[in-house]
């Protein structure tokens, strides 16, 4: 996912719907739609919510000091997770 107004490394953005990463400052953060994996974001120590919905879906947001690359292995295990305990969609 990318923004169509730029080019800049610093507005790219990965994952998909449920759960999504894009660069900020020095850090990450981590977007989910899913209270599953919110739950799993809120319970780690390095994590902390910077931005929640307090009206329509559910949305949680979490900062991270951590790089994009390192956002992109936490997404694949995260869903890699979610995909081995339910044969059904994703949360």
């Amino acid at each position: 996912m990318q923004n169509a107004d730029t080019k800049n490394p610093h507005y790219d953005a990965i994952g998909d719907h449920w759960l999504s990463a894009w660069q900020v400052g020095r850090g990450v953060w981590v977007q989910t739609r899913s209270p599953q994996f919110a739950r799993q974001l809120s319970q780690r120590s390095d994590s902390r919510l910077v931005a929640r919905s307090h009206a329509g879906p559910f949305l949680r947001t979490f900062e991270f000091h951590h790089s994009l690359a390192w956002a992109r292995r936490l997404i694949a295990a995260y869903t890699a997770d979610a995909a081995r305990t339910t044969a059904a969609p994703r949360p």
